[in-house]
């Protein structure tokens, strides 16, 4: 773990940084730095965005210190995990902190993790208790039909979720299923509900998610 870049970080959220994004490329941190990031975030007041981008070194047990963290945080709206070695356990300790979260209201980002079955099955749970989540994204390969289809079946009863993608694609009848809920399919791939124009404000979020 590069000390020095953590504790850079970590001075940047004291000093009232609003976007912390924490690259592999620039430096890199362990489990044992992600708790220490975590006990900072539980008292800041400052940080709406959070991005953990290629930190290889971060596993199970760091999300679940950034997840307990979650749960006492007040500010924190958009958090993303690309390409850590997290797996379903770890998902499953991020997804019950989000069940009652009120703040995460603009995204929640999984990209090129381990995530599986049972991951999906804990993400869509928490969209059936979660009640301000706007945006969901998950780019992980072992997801099974089995996996997506209780995401859909969540989606379904969830009313906040506006934007939503996953790798690979679905069945017509998950399809169908989508577009009963007010969800339309965007040509660059994404599930949007609202109003199906270029104009939208589901649209405009699109373009804010997917940069």
């Amino acid at each position: 773990m590069s000390s020095r870049y953590l504790d850079d970080k970590l001075d940047e959220l004291r000093g009232g940084a609003t976007n912390l994004i924490i690259a592999n490329d620039e430096g890199s941190i362990c489990d044992e730095g992600a708790e220490k990031l975590a006990k900072v975030i539980e008292r800041n007041t400052t940080l709406i965005g959070l991005s953990l981008n290629g930190v290889h070194d971060v596993g199970d047990a760091g999300v679940e210190k950034l997840a307990k963290a979650l749960e006492r945080n007040t500010t924190l709206q958009r958090f993303a995990l690309e390409s850590c070695t997290i797996s379903d356990a770890g998902v499953q300790k991020l997804a019950k902190a989000l069940e009652g979260n009120t703040t995460l209201r603009e995204s929640l980002q999984i990209k090129y993790c381990k995530l599986g079955d049972m991951g999906m099955e804990s993400l869509a749970n928490m969209l059936e208790h979660n009640t301000t989540l706007a945006g969901l994204e998950l780019s992980c390969s072992q997801i099974s039909d089995v996996g997506k289809e209780k995401l859909i079946k969540a989606v379904e009863r969830n009313t906040t979720l506006q934007l939503f993608t996953t790798a690979g694609s679905f069945t017509q009848a998950q399809d169908d299923k989508l577009m009963s809920a007010g969800f339309w399919e965007h040509p660059q791939g994404g599930w949007l509900r609202g109003e199906r124009k270029l104009g939208s404000s589901s649209y405009q979020e699109f373009i804010k998610a997917h940069g």
